[in-house]
């Protein structure tokens, strides 16, 4: 009986999950709808959403905020415009905003290219693999249990964290944000990825083991 319970729970957690995210496109879709039919409070609705996961993506790209920041501005200023056009036969809601974004972050790097300012990373009009939209998105699917994890952090490494990754600042800026030494947000960072990375680990170890040991 614990073993079947055990089977029915693991395939449960999978359920619900499975079930959130197809709630999630199910409602963006629907906004979608509503902007196409420009609707204000939708677009609005939609930019609260969807705006961490596609300034994120601008971040990773143009490796400079305000740059993202106006990469962000004109995705959602096309979003806005081509609303009507976007087909959920074709991508889902979250794949054709995130490839919106990524063609106007490499517009912006392409016409940078007559500057000095160009990041260093920039290829001349190809973004790595975990940067194309369905790899974002995937890890947009994560995104709830990695959040919890940060939660089980030690303050300061979890705040040098978040002001790295979810606001793409440097280590500089950081130092600068924090009134603390570069070498001290260097270390905080390291410290919290690698604490984080164990308890990601330990999780998926133990959920691994709990639905093996059910299904003998």
């Amino acid at each position: 009986m614990q073993d079947r319970d055990s089977l029915v729970a693991c395939a449960s957690d999978a359920d619900t999950s499975g079930s959130r995210l197809d709630d999630e496109h199910v409602r963006l879709v629907a906004l979608l709808g509503r902007v196409a039919q420009r609707d204000s409070t939708a677009f609005r609705e939609l930019y609260r959403l969807t705006s961490s996961a596609l300034f994120g993506l601008a971040v990773r790209i143009t490796r400079k905020r305000e740059w993202a920041e106006d990469v962000l501005q004109d995705s959602y200023i096309k979003i806005w415009r081509f609303a009507p056009s976007y087909d959920p036969a074709r991508a889902s809601a979250m794949t054709w905003m995130l490839s919106i974004v990524k063609n106007q972050a490499l517009d912006l790097l392409r016409r940078s290219r007559q500057t000095d300012e160009l990041p260093e990373a920039f290829d001349g009009g190809r973004v790595p693999d975990e940067l194309e939209p369905e790899a974002m998105l995937q890890r947009n699917r994560d995104g709830r249990r990695v959040s919890a994890a940060l939660q089980k952090l030690d303050a300061l490494q979890r705040q040098a964290i978040a002001l790295a990754y979810f606001q793409g600042q440097t280590h500089a800026e950081i130092a600068d944000t924090l009134h603390v030494p570069t070498g001290t947000v260097k270390s905080r960072i390291r410290r919290g990825l690698h604490f984080l990375k164990a308890l990601l680990e330990s999780e998926a170890l133990r959920q691994g083991a709990g639905c093996h040991s059910a299904s003998r």
